[in-house]
């Protein structure tokens, strides 16, 4: 019977390559250019999801994933036999990467061109930094550029490597040091991150390199992408998607500037009317069920996010037509999530979809969002039942990965405890380092943030009223940034929120030793007494608990 058994396993191995080989693929082909029109130094295409990668999310650091580097007219083809819900990602030197969403139901052949748009360079390069001998963290050594003629500047440095490799942090409003053409190379990295490292080759064991900021910046305009069939099904598909995008981002932004002018966040209201009217004749005048679900599930994100003019009828009628197992869901997973907010049995759909939904590793997101929630709410039996399976079932998956360094029980400060000591260096002045000792006599709110992070973002309008209130009574606060660079923290400051209290950042090689000290998340709010004693944190301090968490503590009066 074993002999039976080897000589099967035998066959089928020296006939899967062949049948594997057989099977149906796609084609995707195309052309990838810069902002200027032209091909890029050097630029890359990604193919991520799908049947495919059945185990994993669709994360840009998985190197496992489809990529092929474009040729030097920036053409690309890619073939799979993949299909369902993927994405293609565009990336190129001193460009932003763009992500454009992509589903086969089968084999298929697409062919599309994407124009990038560059990375937001700052307008001088005054405390640009050379990053070098990076790590398995891509943590590594620096050295500060020296100027040396008006638009110029240059590190000169040993090296005894037959390839030195570097980026430059300091230069773009971007959390990641980035390689640009503005410097000096004699080739480029691609280190399936979307970032580029810049190659010298050293001579007489010296490297040189020059920065050039004199070069005129590429005017910022918007990343774009076209298919050659603008009436194919993928074509609209991709548009449709693109214009939501679009008016979220208007949303966003009326909303900022609603806030900024002194409005609560509560009250903010966006006009979905004309958004919502155009879905409605889209819909009345398609016929193919995958965009038909794509514009049903733009609609109900829509309302979700709106809090208002729900005509939850029709939501109803949406969401009975859209399965739990649609590709549509794969590119709305936070409205997946947020279903029950327009449909009685949402919550019991959203269980469906994880259940059923044929994309492996979005069933494992949405389980793990659905373990933050229960943990959040302090339901117990449910966090440990999704945690279970998120470390079982789903273990190899970005979000199971994820979930053991997330709701693992982690030797931080809890309430009741004496803070750790800290010292943490000032975003404005770099020889000033904030400790404990700073604030002893003091209540303090320390909150550790990020400026990528959007819940971070959605904390200010609160922390801006609780300081204008609390401070003149005696409460300090200390924002504790985890960026790259002050620079990126000086920006914000400046165009986005002012944060007129203490600012400091912790140094990358530190990041590691501060998060697991601190348990951090982002953003981690966190209390503390006159003595140095941890008082409150987290939720008690996000959002509107934050003034009436302070008000037990701090009289105004």
């Amino acid at each position: 019977m074993r002999r039976i058994h080897a000589a099967h396993a035998l066959l089928v191995s020296l006939l899967l390559p062949i049948l594997l080989a057989a099977q149906p693929r796609s084609t995707i082909t195309g052309r990838v250019l810069g902002s200027d029109g032209k091909p890029m130094l050097m630029a890359h295409v990604r193919l991520a999801g799908g049947t495919g990668f059945a185990d994993r999310l669709v994360d840009l650091g998985d190197p496992e994933f489809l990529s092929v580097q474009t040729r030097s007219d920036g053409t690309f083809e890619i073939t799979t036999d993949s299909l369902g819900a993927l994405s293609l990602i565009f990336t190129g030197v001193g460009h932003q990467w763009l992500q454009v969403p992509l589903v086969l139901r089968g084999p298929t052949r697409l062919s599309l061109q994407a124009q990038l748009t560059p990375l937001p360079l700052k307008d001088d390069f005054s405390e640009a930094t050379l990053l070098y001998d990076f790590d398995d963290v891509a943590r590594g050594k620096s050295k500060t550029f020296t100027r040396k003629a008006p638009g110029t500047y240059e590190v000169d440095l040993p090296s005894a490597k037959k390839e030195f490799k570097y980026r430059i942090g300091g230069i773009a409003y971007l959390p990641d040091p980035v390689s640009i053409p503005n410097a000096t190379a004699d080739a480029y990295e691609y280190d399936y991150q979307g970032l580029y490292t810049s190659i010298v080759i050293p001579v007489d064991g010296r490297v040189r390199v020059v920065l050039d900021d004199a070069q005129p910046r590429h005017p910022k305009r918007l990343p774009t992408c076209s298919f050659s069939d603008s009436h194919s099904v993928q074509s609209r598909f991709t548009a449709y998607h693109r214009r939501l995008q679009g008016e979220l981002e208007r949303c966003d932004q009326a909303k900022l500037e609603f806030v900024r002018g002194g409005g609560k966040d509560a009250a903010f209201s966006h006009d979905w009317t004309s958004f919502r009217n155009q879905i409605k004749r889209d819909l009345r005048e398609i016929h193919d069920d995958l965009l038909k679900d794509e514009l049903a599930v733009e609609y109900l994100e829509t309302v979700i996010r709106s809090r208002r003019e729900r005509d939850e009828k029709y939501c109803r009628e949406l969401l009975s037509m859209v399965s739990p197992e649609s590709y549509a869901w794969v590119f709305h997973g936070s409205t997946a999530l947020r279903v029950g907010r327009v449909h009685p049995s949402g919550d019991a759909y959203v269980q469906r979809i994880m259940e059923t939904h044929p994309t492996f590793s979005f069933r494992a997101y949405l389980m793990y969002w659905a373990c933050a929630y229960a943990r959040q709410e302090n339901r117990k039996s449910e966090h440990v039942e999704l945690l279970s399976a998120l470390c079982n079932e789903y273990r190899h998956t970005t979000a199971g990965q994820q979930a053991l360094l997330d709701f693992s029980e982690r030797a931080g400060p809890r309430v009741g405890m004496n803070m750790p000591s800290f010292s943490f260096t000032s975003v404005d002045d770099s020889s000033h380092a904030y400790t404990n000792k700073d604030f002893l006599g003091n209540y303090l709110l320390l909150d550790f943030w990020a400026t990528w992070c959007g819940p971070c973002a959605g904390e200010m309008p609160w922390l801006h009223a609780a300081y204008t209130k609390y401070h003149p009574y005696g409460l300090q606060m200390l924002s504790v940034s985890f960026d790259p660079s002050r620079s990126i923290v000086r920006y914000f400051r400046s165009s986005k929120w002012e944060m007129p209290w203490h600012n400091a950042c912790v140094e990358m090689d530190r990041w590691t030793e501060v998060k697991i000290a601190f348990d951090v998340s982002f953003p981690k709010p966190m209390l503390i007494s006159p003595a140095g004693i941890l008082l409150e944190a987290e939720d008690a301090l996000r959002g509107e608990n934050l003034d009436a968490t302070l008000s037990k503590y701090l009289s105004t009066r």
